[in-house]
């Protein structure tokens, strides 16, 4: 007997009626006749009693035990029902028969309610042929897909399959599809592994066939539910042979040993080992902190132990996630208290050993609140107003002057909290107005005079181009380059700025040297090229950043790209006599001197060229006739351009598992939430279905359309 019936027993045995337990050891009833009827008796009444005092009630996995009635046997009990009925039967010579469990009676009860009609005929009516047609019609395989996929995509609890609504509603669609709908919610995660298995294999073959490197972007994060489990996202990004940017979660491991790059470091490489990319591994995107410079020289070092070894500069792949430098800035504008903390921060990593700039710039932006841009009167008063109106005796009347809206809270990692909030002010000022003058005795300290509101405009401004460019490196079709223009667009913006943003902010647009791949890009920019950046860097010192930005980009296609890879070559045609040079064409070649410039050279000194509508820079170096005009130099170009600008995939993947996590499903283990999630994400990209021509609804209505093939194909795992 599988463990698949022993549950649905159990649950079944489970859910008897509770008058039929309503006696004790010492209340055995006289079955002496019953022992010797012909018909069958049920089980409930026959077998089951409560247990005694000193008798266990459940097993160690929570199955209730039932004792037997009979005085001889007293001490025997089980948990399923195919037991009982062997122990009657052999022991007590009764014929015991199995009594409808609650479940499929309520099912039966709604399904008279639901369709009476369609009941009776299922009783009364159909045919055996009518019965085996209707079977034959479900294929149990695309019925367990669809299973999975709606419990994962709508985040629905397990024990869904065990209700009787469900049960009613399947029933309704086809009354004899008894036989395919599982009944124990202990199925389903079995259900959901074989499905990620499955799909995770159809995810590694589009894996394989990138025309780039694997570039990653990574962040932990920990669930608010009573668990507090801690979770790794592993976002990877990729270029099809097609031209076409795919992004997918690959990985979302728990994490039972903290978030330090050492202790993530073994999940990545397990990530890496079982789609087998170890030798695509590109550049990885993360947050500012000092833990993932540890995990890039870990993960350095176990590629290094390879065999053959993998070089891999854990430095020179060391991209940083864009929207965390604007956090980061824009909060040193509200909070640090001026910019001789930032230099003191600056100076003491130059004295230490192990300080990191990101944990020294960190520190005089968060340990000291009450300085910076925040402390001024018109921000705190919105602060403490916003504050205010989330304790219950405004926040109902607040939401009904606003028509349902609040203000948002900021946060120390929320991106452009403190924009938000602002422009939520102006967007409610006239709630604002109202309900301090409604409320003038406990509210009037926090009441923002035209001034204040003047001040507030000002301050939204200067932080509104963070805003704006942090939206638009979040989207899919972001790349590498864009990040280097947001860069330059956020200096120009910051001419006029307070000091102490600008400094920090610099600092992290200097830190982009250590990587050349963001100047990479922008040389191999179809419609940049050296044109972009001899026209925005003309500021003072500019003239060396540029310098030593192409050279470390030329070093980089020197080192990795140049030589490596060559255009197929067609066979040579025998030439003919007339092809022959002649006398003078072998002279003039022998003295020409034109300089022969390689690739990268020619191409980051030649015009930019215009894309077409709709085209990409990545699909632009996809397209046949770049490929075989710069055989090297496209495929440079496409690793550096796919490289993530941005941590934002990791983020989303936060953002889905909160809702995969709430607190009805807070018992989920870590395999299976990182199961879901994976899932959830191949789906939503088209990788499971092996194909990304058709979205989820067009797929799921083929098949849907397919359960009706005469010949089901077998399902996986069974």
């Amino acid at each position: 007997m599988s463990s698949q019936d022993d549950t649905e027993s159990t649950s079944d045995l489970s859910e008897l009626l509770s008058e039929h337990f309503s006696g004790n050891a010492s209340d055995i009833d006289d079955v002496t006749g019953a022992s010797e009827l012909s018909t069958p008796q049920p089980l409930s009444a026959l077998f089951s009693r409560r247990p005694g005092k000193d008798e266990l009630y459940k097993n160690r996995h929570h199955q209730r035990f039932w004792y037997c009635k009979h005085p001889e046997c007293l001490k025997y009990k089980t948990t399923t029902l195919l037991q009982a009925r062997a122990h009657m039967m052999t022991e007590h010579g009764t014929n015991c028969c199995e009594e409808p469990s609650l479940r499929v009676q309520t099912a039966k009860r709604s399904l008279d309610s639901i369709w009476s009609d369609q009941q009776k005929r299922q009783k009364t009516e159909a045919s055996d042929k009518e019965r085996e047609i209707l079977e034959r019609v479900v294929d149990k395989a695309s019925f367990a897909r669809a299973l999975v996929r709606l419990i994962t995509r709508c985040n629905l609890p397990h024990n869904l399959v065990e209700q009787p609504e469900w049960l009613a509603f399947c029933l309704t669609l086809n009354w004899a599809a008894e036989g395919v709908i599982v009944a124990s919610h202990n199925t389903i995660p079995r259900r959901i592994a074989s499905e990620f298995e499955y799909q995770r294999n159809l995810v590694k073959q589009h894996l394989h066939t990138a025309v780039s490197c694997i570039q990653f972007c990574t962040d932990s994060w920990t669930s608010g539910t009573r668990n507090q489990k801690e979770f790794q996202a592993i976002n990877a990004q990729w270029v099809s042979p097609e031209g076409k940017l795919y992004k997918a979660l690959l990985a979302f491991p728990e994490l039972h040993f903290g978030h330090g790059g050492a202790e993530v470091a073994p999940y990545f490489m397990e990530t890496l080992k079982h789609y087998e990319i170890e030798r695509k591994l590109g550049y990885i995107t993360s947050d500012n902190h000092g833990a993932n410079d540890k995990l890039l020289r870990v993960i350095s070092s176990e590629l290094a132990k390879q065999d053959p070894p993998i070089e891999w500069d854990p430095v020179q792949h060391r991209c940083r996630c864009f929207g965390h430098i604007v956090n980061l800035a824009t909060q040193a504008f509200m909070f640090a208290e001026d910019s001789q903390a930032i230099s003191i921060a600056e100076q003491r990593v130059a004295n230490s050993q192990s300080e990191t700039i990101d944990e020294a710039l960190t520190e005089p932006v968060t340990q000291d609140k009450k300085q910076g841009w925040h402390a001024t009167e018109p921000v705190q008063k919105l602060y403490n107003f916003m504050i205010a109106c989330r304790n219950m005796v405004y926040h109902n009347e607040f939401k009904t002057l606003s028509g349902g809206r609040s203000i948002s809270k900021p946060g120390d990692t929320r991106w452009n909290g403190w924009f938000l909030m602002i422009e939520q002010g102006f967007q409610l000022r006239p709630a604002v107005v109202t309900m301090i003058d409604r409320h003038d005795t406990d509210l009037e300290q926090h009441r923002l005079t035209m001034d204040d509101w003047r001040v507030l405009q000002e301050t939204l401004e200067f932080l509104q181009p963070f805003y704006e460019v942090t939206k638009l490196l979040e989207g899919d079709e972001a790349t590498l380059d864009e990040m280097q223009e947001k860069m330059d667009f956020l200096i120009s913006h910051f001419k006029d700025a307070i000091d102490t943003s600008w400094i920090l902010f610099n600092k992290y647009w200097e830190l982009l040297d250590e990587t050349p791949v963001y100047v990479a890009a922008l040389l191999l920019h179809p419609s940049q090229r050296l044109a972009y950046l001899t026209k925005t860097w003309t500021g003072q010192g500019s003239r060396g950043w540029l310098t030593a930005g192409v050279k470390r980009a030329k070093e980089l296609w020197l080192q990795q790209y140049k030589g490596q890879y060559t255009p197929q070559q067609a066979e040579p045609a025998i030439p003919s006599a007339s092809a022959q040079p002649t006398a003078w064409e072998r002279y003039k070649k022998k003295i020409d001197i034109t300089p022969i410039e390689d690739d990268f050279t020619s191409f980051i000194n030649a015009p930019p060229t215009k894309l077409a509508q709709g085209s990409t820079p990545i699909s632009w170096w996809c397209q046949p006739d770049q490929q075989a005009a710069y055989p090297a130099l496209s495929k440079m170009a496409v690793d550096c351009l796919s490289a993530l600008p941005m941590s934002a995939e990791s983020e989303r993947s936060f953002s889905g598992s909160r809702r995969t996590i709430s607190w009805e499903r807070a018992r989920l283990g870590g395999v299976i939430v990182e199961q879901i999630q994976c899932c959830k994400s191949w789906e939503r990209t088209g990788l499971a279905h092996g194909s990304s021509g058709h979205n989820n609804d067009d797929i799921m209505v083929i098949e849907a359309l397919e359960t009706t093939s005469p010949t089901p194909e077998t399902p996986r795992g069974q």
